[in-house]
């Protein structure tokens, strides 16, 4: 006697919440002053992108090299902190 199996499997449309990079066990929130877009679903997603804002900087005629400020998350006491810009 030989048995019969099926399966069938359904797309993951979860949205991983962002991580603070820092402190993975500490889930943070975007910050609301500064909006971003939600991240992807699915097994292997972005989760979160930084917003990457450096300034007013003085144009130089030679190279320069020109930093982005950390960025803002809310903790989870909704504090704003600042983390390394990360995606």
């Amino acid at each position: 006697m030989t048995p019969n199996a099926d399966i069938s499997f359904s797309q993951d449309t979860t949205i991983t919440p962002p991580i603070n990079p820092t402190d993975t066990t500490s889930p943070v929130t975007p910050n609301p002053n500064d909006p971003h877009q939600p991240g992807t679903v699915g097994p292997l997603s972005l989760d979160y992108v930084s917003n990457f804002h450096f300034g007013t900087k003085v144009i130089q005629t030679t190279d320069a090299t020109y930093y982005a400020q950390l960025d803002q998350v809310e903790n989870s006491l909704s504090t704003l902190i600042n983390v390394p810009n990360y995606a």
